[in-house]
């Protein structure tokens, strides 16, 4: 019993020993998978980066980031643990240590220069960045933590086969312990066999269940040594990888969602697109069309791109689908021959998971661009033979107050050919020396941002003559809103400023002539508005000029029973310029500013101006002559009354003549009897 007791404390020592290497590997192995699963989180943010330009995802790879250097370091102290135990295992996985992190520090620093670029869908450079990262540096970092998973797996192998030489013995042990024993040591042997073996081979089985992918499996063995402390390291690293795989799996399936997401939301763009969009592979196979080309092209029926666009049979040989599988943006333009159309291509490459390059090419119809463009050239020539067959100067001149453009009817205003004039200063053609500063503050204007200035200048010809000038000059500026330089219109109006100052001489003649007049004169355009009123029409009325011009003249002096009357008697004036009054002289009551009437004389003529019927009206106030009248009337009345009397008094005086005849007759007739 002495001896199989110390046999058998040796094999537990050994035992314990592979316990402890058991579940140092079994920490080492998970340490090692999660490195490897934290650099292929690290690298899905740099990736959708290039794809979608997101800026959110750097704060995603500066997580993942962390937990990968977590991990690096964390296996560097595992490592350590190890060195007495696997020697020439950790030798290699310090190694591949080294080498991953030397490789992580390179993804790294490529990620800094993937994210310093503002835009990166569709960049070369950047996708070259992607590819040599990807390949170069994280792909083999991975390979290398596959084979110390490899290693890890072999460390484990050895630990478990020692443990199961341990065990092996043990049962010899207690075997032979047995035989010599049997009488004393039988029961000893079953219950240990009962508290040791099967506990052991409960954590054998649970090991090759865990090791088969089952990480729910859990031991329940409670033997208060390490034994129960190893199958509780082994439930705790099942624990462990079951959560690590749960929590994978959700990576995944989050993962596969938001790629679903953004594929849906990319194949949405393009079904709204107003623009063609096909996807093609490098075998030529259309993988995808959007309504716009499906409705121009009709169904693919399985054809390759170039039997679908050209109707070949063949590659197109001007195809540039080579250039763009190489990594190469391209634009370019094309006609189809199948519709007429005249397109804008836009090719890029676009990288798949396994590598391989597809081309997306955008349809852009510029048929009606292009013309528009033709008929804008059409335009511009006509444009050039109407300028130069313009009435008035048409002068375009630099930033620099150059002469750049010089038409025909400029050179007929100042004498100078284009030729002459061209890259030439006006100050050295044709604006005089006194006349300069008030140029100068026009340009200056122009240039800060006025839209436009019009002045009327004296100017000089090519022959020494002064001339007057009506310029208007608007600002050209190029799309982006820079001022590129101005544009002048120009007009000779000498003959017009000499008919402009005899009209004026000739309007205070008649100002002077209407204000200087002791009748009041009144003219009215259409709709009976006072168009003239002058110092005499001011005393009579009571009103002054700005007063009354441009209002009714109805309102103003006509007493409010006769206006009706006097607005329908205007009416017909105004389109005929004839009415019953006019050419005649009329005597009306005319209504004062302070509502008193008073009896005028008015004289009306008609004058025609620039197709338009004016009214003229010379107004007399007559109320001293209608007071004479009414007083000769008075006295005519008197002497009608007089003369009636006087007649009267005449026949009274016959009657009682004759009456007294009579009776001198009768007297005699009866003195006679």
């Amino acid at each position: 019993m002495v001896i199989s007791g110390i046999i058998s404390l040796y094999n537990m020592r050994i035992i314990y020993k592979g316990i402890n290497k058991v579940e140092a590997v079994a920490g080492e192995m998970h340490k090692s998978h999660n490195l490897q699963l934290a650099l292929d989180m690290a690298l899905m943010p740099i990736n959708d980066y290039i794809i979608t330009g997101r800026k959110g995802y750097m704060e995603d790879f500066r997580k993942a980031s962390v937990e990968v250097d977590r991990w690096l370091k964390e296996l560097e102290g595992e490592l350590s643990g190890l060195e007495g135990v696997f020697p020439a295992g950790v030798k290699e996985e310090r190694e591949i240590l080294k080498d991953v992190g030397a490789s992580w520090q390179k993804v790294k620093e490529m990620s800094l220069e993937i994210f310093a670029i503002p835009n990166p869908v569709g960049n070369s450079r950047a996708a070259a960045m992607m590819e040599e990262m990807d390949y170069k540096w994280a792909y083999p970092a991975i390979e290398k933590l596959r084979r110390w998973q490899e290693i890890d797996k072999e460390e484990y192998r050895e630990a478990h086969e020692e443990s199961e030489r341990a065990l092996k013995l043990a049962v010899i042990v207690m075997i032979a312990g047995g035989v010599m024993l049997f009488s004393l040591g039988g029961f000893l042997a079953v219950f240990y066999s009962r508290i040791f073996v099967r506990p052991i081979e409960a954590i054998h089985n649970g090991a090759d269940k865990i090791a088969a992918g089952d990480f729910k499996t859990r031991l329940d063995i409670r033997t208060g040594d390490e034994i129960e402390q190893l199958s509780n390291a082994m439930n705790e690293m099942a624990a462990q990888l079951d959560s690590l795989y749960s929590n994978m799996q959700q990576m995944v399936d989050e993962r596969t969602r938001e790629l679903q997401y953004e594929r849906n939301k990319l194949n949405g763009i393009f079904e709204a697109m107003e623009d063609g969009v096909y996807l093609v592979d490098q075998d030529y196979n259309i993988q995808y069309l959007n309504p716009v080309l499906l409705k121009e092209f009709g169904p693919v029926d399985g054809k390759k791109c170039y039997a679908y666009f050209h109707d070949r049979t063949e590659v197109c040989p001007w195809c540039l689908n080579q250039r763009v599988f190489a990594g190469e943006t391209v634009r370019w333009e094309w006609t189809s021959l199948k519709n007429g159309k005249i397109y804008d291509l836009l090719d890029t490459p676009m990288r798949q998971s396994d590598g391989s390059i597809w081309k997306l090419e955008i349809f852009r119809d510029i048929t009606e661009k292009k013309r528009a463009e033709e008929a804008l050239y059409k335009s511009e020539e006509q444009l050039k033979l109407q300028i130069s067959r313009m009435p008035f100067g048409y002068i375009v001149w630099d930033t620099g107050f150059r002469v750049v453009s010089w038409n025909p009817a400029a050179e007929r205003i100042f004498g100078f050919t284009p030729e002459e004039a061209k890259g030439k200063h006006p100050y050295d053609l044709i604006v005089p020396k006194e006349a300069q500063p008030h140029v100068d503050v026009i340009w200056r204007r122009l240039l800060e941002g006025d839209t436009a200035a019009h002045s009327i200048n004296e100017n000089l010809t090519k022959d020494g003559r002064t001339i007057i000038c009506e310029w208007t000059n608007t600002p050209l500026r190029y799309h982006n809103g820079d001022i590129i330089g101005v544009l002048s219109m120009v007009q000779d109006i000498t003959e017009r400023r000499k008919a402009e100052n005899a009209l004026q001489e000739s309007e205070e003649r008649f100002r002077t002539i209407t204000n200087t007049a002791s009748d009041a004169i009144i003219c009215l355009e259409s709709l009976g508005n006072i168009k003239l009123w002058n110092k005499k029409a001011e005393e009579m009325f009571g009103y002054t000029a700005d007063e009354v011009m441009g209002r009714d003249m109805h309102e103003l002096i006509v007493p409010e029973k006769y206006r009706e009357k006097a607005r329908e008697g205007l009416k017909g004036f105004f389109q005929t310029g004839a009415g019953p009054v006019v050419g005649k002289t009329v005597e009306l009551t005319a209504l004062r500013k302070d509502g008193t009437e008073f009896p005028i004389a008015l004289s009306i003529s008609a004058m025609e101006i620039q197709g338009e019927w004016l009214a003229t009206g010379i107004i007399r106030d007559i109320t001293d002559r209608k007071k004479a009248e009414d007083k000769i009337m008075e006295q005519l009345d008197f002497l009608k009354r007089f003369e009636k009397v006087a007649i009267d008094r005449e026949f009274r005086i016959k009657e009682l003549r004759d009456e007294n005849d009579l009776l001198k007759k009768r007297i005699g007739e009866m003195e006679g009897r």
